[in-house]
């Protein structure tokens, strides 16, 4: 443990071990607040696997227990011996501390000792030149009886994991007698001037990602997942969350029951309705959630079951009339954007500026004054053009039946009228009123 207090923005660290980690923890006081940061360093080191039979030593209960005194004596023993013998350069390293010896296990067999050697590594000095000096010290010694014929020491690869000092999320990359580490994608390096040794993962969620817009992005290790919100289809499951096709889209489109493709589950329900009006109320005052995308959550229960009740009370006083069905399609954001579809059964044909002044009224009355309704009629199978035409020409030949019964009645009046004249002119001109007697005998009046 060491403990330094420094008003510098930089350290050196020396006399540590070689390939040993070390836990760095930074406590960085600022304007009263204290910022805490921790990482895990590994120091350079080249490394070798070393493996000799000591026979003059008998095995121990003890020496399985790397803590115990006896294991402790035999580490002293084993590595004075060593280091006692070996060529002066490298007994240098060892005092300086630049080149360490460990024991790492204790076999039954007499002694079977595996151990590390880890050493700053040293252009001059060759794997061969290290694996050579430490089995004639080995063989020197005087204390321990060594069996050449099961000793050998080998050096460690450098890319092998533990030895490497890379970050568990970096490559390592071998070249000569070192390596070197590169953060693999997905992370950043936290500590470019020594790259692959602090590799943090990005959080993709936050900044560039290919998840739709229509889909929620979750966080992985190196990665990320995406995945269409509930109640949004996705047009490509083997690649989840990148094409997710909003329902909504459908309402846009108003020769819906023209498509081949289905894009609405109540598609089939709406196409065989008389009438269909896609309606679209927007809640200036309300705040968008993405649970609102999710037909499973309560808010969206809550709130699709309020607007279907105000809606159908409203339009049931304003039609004189329940032939009808709402069914929701769903909310976006916006604030709050309302989307659903009003079903006509048997009604007689509503204009569609006619049906918006209702649905208007009824809404901003009984919902929320403070909102905003558009409606768009939709061609459904049951009504086409052909079947709108009969309601205008209906009307038509309503008209051109009174009217022709207005004229029929005239011309019955006049040759009624034109007969009772006739009729009555001849009665005077044909008949004898008088024929009275008279001094000069009888004689006739006619009415000319």
């Amino acid at each position: 443990m060491n403990k330094t207090i420094t008003n510098n923005t930089w350290m050196a660290f020396a006399n540590l071990y070689p390939g040993y980690w070390y836990t760095v923890s930074v406590d960085v006081w600022s304007c009263s607040k204290k910022i805490s940061s921790s990482v895990m360093v590994r120091t350079e080191a080249t490394a070798y696997h070393g493996r000799a039979r000591i026979t003059n030593e008998n095995y121990t209960l003890q020496y399985s227990n790397k803590s115990s005194t006896k294991f402790q004596e035999f580490q002293k023993n084993f590595t004075e011996e060593i280091t006692s013998h070996l060529p002066l350069k490298f007994r240098e390293l060892l005092e300086s501390g630049k080149m360490r010896i460990t024991i790492t296990e204790i076999r039954n067999g007499s002694v079977i000792v595996a151990f590390v050697i880890k050493m700053v590594p040293y252009r001059n000095v060759t794997h061969t030149e290290v694996e050579d000096v430490v089995i004639k010290a080995l063989n020197k010694s005087k204390k321990l009886d060594v069996d050449l014929t099961q000793t050998s020491t080998e050096v460690i690869p450098v890319c092998q994991p533990e030895h490497n000092g890379c970050s568990k999320y970096a490559y390592c990359i071998p070249k000569d007698t070192t390596n070197s580490c590169q953060c693999k994608p997905g992370f950043w390096d936290q500590s470019p001037q020594v790259p692959g040794r602090q590799c943090q993962d990005i959080n993709e969620c936050k900044g560039n990602n290919t998840c739709s817009k229509l889909a929620s992005c979750e966080n992985t290790v190196g990665s990320y997942k995406c995945q269409c919100y509930p109640g949004i289809t996705d047009l490509n499951t083997r690649n989840p969350g990148r094409q997710c096709q909003d329902p909504i889209q459908c309402l846009n489109t108003s020769d819906i029951c023209s498509q081949s493709t289905k894009c609405l589950a109540s598609q089939y329900y709406i196409c065989s309705s008389k009438q269909a009006f896609a309606c679209r109320i927007l809640f200036k005052n309300q705040n968008f959630t993405p649970e609102l995308y999710n037909p499973q959550s309560e808010i969206y229960k809550n709130m699709a079951d309020r607007i279907k009740k105000t809606v159908t009370k409203g339009m049931r006083i304003k039609l004189r009339d329940d032939n009808f069905d709402v069914i929701m399609t769903g909310f976006r954001p916006g604030s709050v954007i309302a989307y659903f579809t009003f079903l006509l059964q048997r009604q007689q044909y509503i204009d569609a500026s006619n049906f918006t002044v209702y649905l208007t009224e009824a809404v901003k009355k009984m919902l929320d004054n403070q909102t905003e309704i558009t409606v768009n009629a939709m061609i459904t199978s049951q009504l086409v053009e052909e079947d709108l035409k009969p309601v205008k020409d209906i009307s038509t030949w309503k008209t051109g039946i009174i009217v022709l019964a207005v004229l029929f009645s005239i011309a019955l009046i006049s040759i009624v009228l034109m007969i009772s004249v006739r009729v009555y002119t001849k009665s005077k001109r044909d008949k004898y009123s008088i024929e009275p007697p008279g001094l000069m005998g009888s004689f006739a009046f006619q009415s000319l």
